[in-house]
């Protein structure tokens, strides 16, 4: 007699069948669960880093900004120390012009037409020269000295500028060593070396994830410094002379006394003398100014220009007595140039007229030394905005790109077997460790390597301000995550960035798709 099967020995086996499915799908579970798991840290991370980068750049420009406007408002004072030397020296033109005026005025004015104000102006005119001939010794020394000594802060002023401009800038002279403090070396170096993404994957713990090198790095460098590239916009490291400067520099002259110089120096002594001679002393100042020009021998300013600082001073005196006048132009003018430039000028009016030395100024106002001679102004850091969306107004943006090795770290639910999942079928493969794809499409494809791609811009606004271009003399720079193409270059520059062939693959097969995750 055949023994009946045991219903218990039945229920044991489905009970083993079913334990054995259910942990098999937890397993499943656990291994999709991690991989989902694993690839949001990643983009998270990717985010995080290239939003950091970004802030730190952000900050990069802000402080270029306030160190732009610190050297400003020193190319201000210097314009006031220009000011200074004009004036002083407008000063010492105008008694030995009102000197000549009155010696001008006897002209024509005979003792016997007009006896007292001939008499006037002779007495007028001597006391001025007794008074000359009594203290010529002791005040052309004391004005040598003191004009030496604006001079050599003239110089100070460009040595204090040239101190700012290497906080911000390279240096530009050849047989310098690199100053590794300067902000652009710092900023070049992190987008280089990926220095702060790099701290933040180590602080994270995260062995298995590393930075994709190469192009992420190129496509931002590219962003930040792109004076070269086409089109010709962003933040230039190597833009000669700051045009934004220069007008900024001219716009900021606010104190009266170096852009209006209209009142004309006092001068008591000589005021006294002409009363007691009975002549009537009259001077008519017109404005004076501070600025940077291609200004030539004239004391009249042109065109804006980075290439000489000028301050000039002009007006006129008259002298009268009875009848008799005579009136007479008066001009006093700096030019500066650098070290490397000997056309310094120093000139005011009536030197030889009233026997004074003519002297040779050749360095005596300069502002300094210069390598992209000739020029007065330092070097600067720019930024040249593109009048174009599709470029982001020439705004940078910063890339980052992350990969994870799913081999590198072993979990005990990661199974790889093969199973007969439908009846008298062939078996199937399971790999939950996600190193090949299995599947009817695609199998044998790598996909060991999870892939995160993060696109941050430095973009600059001023509240209420939407209209005003991006520029390096307002901190007004900020930092957000932004979609991949951002602008124009972007639908190259993501599949560019992960640089890898079955990364690059797979982008180019889901945009083929109409994939628009990028978004």
């Amino acid at each position: 007699m055949s023994a009946a099967r045991h219903p218990r020995g039945q229920n044991l086996v489905l009970l083993a069948l079913t334990m054995l499915f259910i942990a098999l799908m937890v397993t499943i579970t656990l291994s999709l669960g991690v991989k989902v798991r694993q690839r949001h840290e990643l983009q998270n991370l990717a985010d995080v880093a290239a939003y950091s980068n970004a802030v730190q750049a952000a900050r990069a420009f802000n402080d270029m900004a306030m160190v732009n406007r610190l050297m400003v408002s020193t190319f201000v004072a210097q314009a006031a120390d220009e000011s200074l030397i004009s004036y002083a020296s407008y000063g010492r033109a105008m008694a030995n012009a009102a000197v000549v005026a009155a010696d001008n005025a006897q002209v024509g004015c005979t003792s016997a037409a007009n006896p007292r104000g001939l008499a006037s102006l002779q007495a007028f005119a001597q006391g001025a020269r007794n008074f000359k001939a009594a203290n010529y010794s002791s005040l052309e020394a004391t004005w040598e000295a003191q004009d030496q000594a604006a001079g050599n802060e003239a110089v100070s002023i460009q040595h204090t500028l040239a101190m700012l401009s290497s906080e911000i800038s390279p240096d530009v002279d050849p047989a310098a060593p690199v100053n590794k403090n300067e902000l652009r070396y710092k900023l070049f170096r992190n987008f280089e070396l990926q220095t702060l993404t790099r701290s933040i994957l180590d602080r994270a713990g995260q062995p298995d994830v590393h930075v994709i090198n190469g192009p992420p790095a190129t496509i931002t460098m590219r962003e930040f410094d792109s004076c070269n590239g086409d089109p010709a916009s962003g933040l230039c490291f190597d833009h000669s002379w700051s045009e934004n400067l220069l007008q900024a520099a001219m716009g900021s002259r606010g104190d009266s006394f170096s852009t209006n110089r209209a009142t004309s120096p006092a001068f008591p002594d000589l005021a006294s003398a002409a009363s007691n001679a009975g002549v009537s002393l009259s001077f008519a100042k017109e404005n004076g100014s501070g600025y940077w020009s291609t200004m030539s021998s004239s004391p009249e300013p042109h065109r804006a220009s980075t290439e000489t600082a000028w301050a000039d001073d002009h007006g006129t005196v008259t002298v009268s007595a009875g009848g008799c006048s005579a009136t007479e132009s008066i001009y006093a003018f700096v030019k500066s140039t650098d070290l490397a430039n000997t056309e310094d000028q120093h000139d005011w009016s009536f030197k030889v007229n009233a026997d004074e030395p003519q002297p040779v100024e050749v360095n005596h106002h300069t502002m300094g030394k210069c390598f992209s001679c000739p020029s007065v102004w330092v070097r600067t850091v720019g930024f040249l905005p593109v009048d174009s969306a599709a470029d982001a107004w020439g705004e940078p943006k910063v890339v980052v790109a992350l990969e994870r090795d799913v081999t590198a770290r072993k979990f005990p639910w990661e199974l790889h077997f093969t199973f007969p999942f439908v009846p008298n079928a062939t078996n199937t493969a399971w790999d939950a460790r996600g190193e090949k794809l299995e599947s009817s499409v695609g199998a044998g494809l790598d996909v060991s390597k999870q892939t995160a791609e993060a696109t941050a811009i430095v973009y600059f606004h001023r509240f209420d301000h939407w209209r005003e271009p991006p520029n390096l003399l307002n901190p007004f720079w900020r930092a957000t995550l932004v979609a991949a193409d951002v602008d124009a270059e972007g639908k190259d520059d993501l599949p560019a960035s992960v640089g890898l062939v079955n990364q690059g693959r797979a982008w180019t097969a889901l945009k083929r798709a109409g994939f628009e995750g990028v978004h």
